[in-house]
């Protein structure tokens, strides 16, 4: 049996042992037996992910494809206390016509490649619990205007390499940057780093 879990309202028709269900208003949809994750607006697909499922409950998500979808993510807001903690490394790897993003607050790894050469993202937010960033994940994304700060996150592979429009990088825990981790950031003011806490700096970083 598929289980569907809609945010908002869901609406449950069972006609002759067939059981319908349908989400409204940019609802996230879960479907634990596809294994997908889809945000629904209506009855047309936004976004959809193939995902897995673990944790207490398998309540924490990962994302493992990107199926469809573009424009604009809020993550948070999932159903049942489902949440997404890894991104993977599905998300929108050279993806243009993504402005803004808001990471889920439950967010722990973003991983390779995973913004790669996304031209159009400007804003990103939602980054507190991020502990890990994988190499190239923001790579390009040469018009990310937000201040990219992780208070928690203490491993980044070279992945800001040619964000040259960001105006400061805060990563008070990091105890290892990657290769050019930093590189062509020629907006940058403000680098937060606590040099006491650094084990390894890569080449060029």
């Amino acid at each position: 049996m598929r289980t569907l879990i809609g945010f908002r309202r869901v609406v449950f028709a069972a006609v002759a042992a067939i059981v319908s269900v349908t989400a409204f208003a940019a609802d996230w949809v879960v479907d634990t037996s596809a294994k997908t994750l889809t945000l629904m607006d209506g009855e047309a697909v936004v976004w959809k992910f193939n995902c897995s499922y673990s944790g207490e409950g398998g309540k924490e998500i990962t994302l493992t494809k990107h199926v469809s979808g573009s424009g604009d993510i809020d993550f948070n807001g999932l159903p049942d206390g489902y949440k997404v903690v890894n991104f993977g490394s599905v998300f929108i790897w050279n993806r243009s016509g993504v402005t803004s993003i808001v990471e889920p607050n439950e967010l722990k790894v973003i991983g390779v490649n995973e913004f790669y050469k996304s031209t159009s993202l400007t804003n990103l937010t939602g980054c507190g619990a991020v502990t890990e960033i994988g190499d190239s994940a923001f790579q390009d994304c040469n018009k990310l205007r937000s201040p990219m700060r992780f208070p928690n996150c203490t491993k980044l592979g070279g992945g800001f390499n040619g964000c040259s429009s960001v105006p400061e990088f805060y990563f008070p825990l990091v105890t290892n940057i990657g290769n050019n981790a930093f590189g062509n950031c020629s907006s940058c003011t403000n680098f937060g780093l606590v040099w006491a806490e650094l084990m390894r700096i890569g080449s060029d970083a």
